[in-house]
């Protein structure tokens, strides 16, 4: 009898393992991540569309999942499935089932080198969702553009990468574009002399060196004290705020991450320090506020984000935001859905994934995205416009306006609105 029940035994265990062999084999291609969001959504709207659904368009997706950057990684995921759901619920790409592959960059060099060749070696991927930083854009762009396949990056702001190649295309913000506007919008408003802390990393680097040429020699403001942090090593940055608070100054500017400048602003406050605080663009989003909560009142920082939007599509978008991620959308969460739905809407105007009929609708069209209507200029980066937004009362809201006009030589000026 025993033997009977051992024999019985053993068979459930085969089929158990058996089973779970299938349920976590992973199919050529797809993320490198246990983050890659459920696909079965997307699934079932391409069957209420109609979708060809045995040949599908295939995107890829190359951020960070793991690593210090891991939670913008994750806002991407969440914009991205939205972006996917109304791609599918919409027609797909030219009738097609669209699919997103997830490739974790850690925002790192190497790793981003590492995917974008396991992208190109799977000879499927039409084109590219890209990288959030700078250094993991710059490392990947190379393989892209020989390859010829569009890549399109929501966030990395790095002044030369869309000039990388022909199939390159930015959407997000350019760091010497919004580092011109933060500048000009400091001497604008009486903030002459100025105190800065800025991080070490390529972002950091960049965005100190456009801002602080502006800031100085264009406009003719005074950069009295300067100082710079190690991300993910410095924490206390009492010793910072002190030094600069032996300065006269008028305001100090944070080119640091959200979740370092809600503790800068909260050292500064417990040290007495009433400086205007001004942020880079990543610091516009509500995590900001529930880190820095009062201590982060009167910020001010200049991103694409239109904080207190009333446009429907955009409400809508925040609200279906909101229920999947469980935050408000932030300035990242609306690059990667605009990106997303970019990328759809050229493909589909092209009536083809040939790369190069896909480059020429990029070009050829503007695009209604959940800010603005925006176009792209000749190095491939997108004309759209800038929000100034400040804290108050523990929440973001919309101060002013910069609007771009193109002027007779293809130049960009920006328009602050009245």
């Amino acid at each position: 009898m025993k033997s009977k029940f051992r024999q019985i035994a053993l068979l459930l265990v085969l089929i158990m393992t058996l089973t779970l062999m299938v349920a976590c084999g992973s199919g050529d291609g797809e993320a490198t991540t246990s983050e890659k969001p459920d696909d079965s959504s997307s699934a079932s709207t391409g069957e209420k569309a109609g979708l060809d659904e045995d040949n599908p368009i295939y995107l890829a997706w190359l951020s960070p999942l793991t690593g210090n950057y891991e939670e913008y990684g994750k806002t991407g995921v969440a914009a991205c499935t939205l972006a996917l759901e109304d791609i599918n619920n919409s027609g797909g790409i030219l009738g097609r089932k669209v699919v997103i592959d997830y490739f974790d960059d850690k925002a790192d060099a190497t790793e981003s080198l590492n995917s974008a060749n396991a992208i190109v070696d799977a000879n499927k991927y039409v084109a590219v969702i890209g990288n959030y930083s700078s250094t993991g854009a710059m490392s990947a762009i190379p393989v892209f553009e020989e390859n010829k396949i569009i890549y399109e990056t929501p966030i990395a702001s790095h002044a030369d990468l869309a000039k990388m190649g022909q199939y390159i295309f930015r959407n997000g913000s350019v760091q010497s574009t919004e580092s011109r506007l933060v500048a000009d919008y400091m001497i604008e408003a009486g903030y002459k002399k100025m105190a800065c802390i800025y991080m070490t990393d390529d972002f950091g680097l960049n965005t100190w060196k456009n801002w602080s040429d502006q800031f100085e020699n264009v406009r003719g403001g005074e950069i009295v004290v300067a100082e710079n942090y190690i991300v993910g090593q410095t924490t206390d940055f009492s010793p910072l705020i002190t030094k600069i608070m032996g300065y006269e100054v008028d305001g100090l500017y944070m080119i640091a991450d959200y979740y370092d400048a809600a503790k800068i602003a909260i050292q500064a406050k417990d040290l007495g320090c009433e400086l205007q605080l001004f942020g880079a663009p990543m610091v516009v989003r509500y995590d900001t506020l529930k880190l820095g909560g009062d201590d982060l009142n009167g910020l001010i920082a200049v991103s694409t984000l239109p904080v207190g939007s009333t446009d429907p599509k955009f409400v809508e978008f925040d609200k279906r935001y909101q229920e999947l991620k469980g935050d408000r959308a932030n300035v990242h969460a609306a690059l990667w859905y605009d990106t997303t739905m970019h990328l759809a809407d050229a493909i589909n105007k092209a009536g083809s994934t040939d790369p190069d009929k896909i480059k020429d609708a990029i070009y050829a069209n503007e695009f209604e995205a959940l800010a603005c209507t925006f176009k792209y200029d000749s190095e491939g980066n997108s004309i759209r416009t800038y929000f100034a937004s400040q804290v108050e009362g523990g929440e973001w809201k919309l101060k002013d306006t910069f609007v771009p006009e193109i002027q007779e030589d293809g130049t960009v000026k920006y328009k602050l609105l009245d």
